[in-house]
């Protein structure tokens, strides 16, 4: 953490190898606690990318919250196991951390932009982001839940945590319309409950986005969405789709976020975020939430101390606590809700 706090910029693009390379060994050094946690491979689609890494929790308990995670890379790259890190140990090290405190975390990859230069990507245009994140919830709900080692007596608390670019797809699953019933199906599931979601530094509009991101955004949201490219990211980003739902509301209607089944949101920003790409467009999603739903109801804002943009999910099991502040701090959050249902049911009895 103090390597990182040294660097000269903020930006994403220059912070990014860097910042890698500053956790490897680190990482390395802990490979036996990080590989003592193992995954196990799903499909939950058609699409031959549309595979996930569950990692049970310790305990193999029927009644274990679960963390479904959705990493960043820019619309156009990342993988649920970063093939630059020895021994396949990133994002492995984020499974095993919230494994070994009672979380079964489910960490899905999601289809991309295609990106020629790089040679990655499988064509994703909006909202495909939203439609993974649904299929990855529908996969839980009527496959993993219905096996022999889901079943529980009561439905299973399920958090999602969407980091910068999944985090653009976890909100547009939260915020875009044509999810409404599927989120709603979800909250009467009798097998599992989406209680939260984390937005994890993400950029919830493009208006201060760099260049070099203009292609990669403009095949995302193509022209053919709305009238222009500009139109296009504009309306559809999460931002746009908060607006949309700010519009629609009735001068005098109060709404409440329940209202659309969308859960409570804990928004994380890094203490080096860059202002310009992430810190500002989550004050104007803050201030759009404001006016939809009123000040901060179903909605909390932390900090991430010492982070840059890439280094959260780099230092998980890294052998230093201070960057796993965060993921403590969202376990904590989450534990509100165990709590409440324990005195629910207390009183209930």
């Amino acid at each position: 953490m103090d390597t990182i706090a040294q660097f000269p910029s903020k930006a994403i693009a220059s912070i990014f190898l860097p910042t890698v390379e500053a956790f490897k060994p680190l990482l390395v050094a802990n490979k036996s606690e990080i590989l003592s946690i193992p995954s196990t491979t799903y499909s939950y689609g058609q699409h031959k990318r549309q595979q996930l890494n569950v990692y049970e929790e310790c305990a193999h308990s029927s009644s274990s919250p679960i963390i479904i995670f959705f990493y960043g890379g820019g619309l156009n790259k990342g993988d649920k196991i970063v093939p630059f890190i020895p021994s396949s140990l990133v994002y492995h090290n984020l499974g095993a951390f919230f494994a070994k405190r009672g979380f079964t975390t489910i960490i899905a990859d999601y289809r991309r932009v295609t990106d020629v230069a790089l040679g990655t990507g499988e064509g994703a245009v909006f909202p495909s982001g939203g439609e993974d994140v649904g299929a990855v919830l529908d996969w839980v709900k009527s496959t993993y839940l219905r096996s022999s080692h889901g079943i529980s007596q009561k439905p299973r608390d399920v958090f999602l945590i969407g980091n910068s670019a999944g985090g653009v797809h976890v909100s547009t699953y939260l915020l875009d319309p044509r999810f409404d019933k599927r989120r709603h199906a979800l909250q009467e599931s009798q097998l599992c409950s989406l209680r939260g979601a984390v937005l994890m530094s993400v950029p919830l509009d493009f208006k201060e986005a760099t260049p070099d991101r203009t292609e990669i955004l403009q095949t995302y949201w193509p022209q053919n969405l709305s009238g222009t490219q500009q139109q296009a990211r504009d309306l559809f980003c999460p931002n746009g789709l908060l607006r949309t739902r700010k519009a629609g509301k009735e001068s005098t209607e109060t709404l409440q976020p329940a209202d659309f089944s969308m859960p409570d949101i804990l928004v994380m920003l890094g203490e080096l975020d860059p202002e310009d790409e992430i810190v500002e467009p989550n004050k104007r999603f803050l201030s759009l939430w404001d006016d939809c739903f009123g000040s901060k109801q179903g909605i909390e804002v932390k900090w991430m101390s010492g982070h840059n943009h890439i280094s959260p999910p780099f230092a998980l099991m890294s052998g230093g606590k201070q960057g796993e502040e965060w993921a403590e701090n969202v376990i904590d959050w989450m534990k509100v809700y165990r709590v409440e249902d324990e005195v629910v049911e207390k009183n209930t009895d």
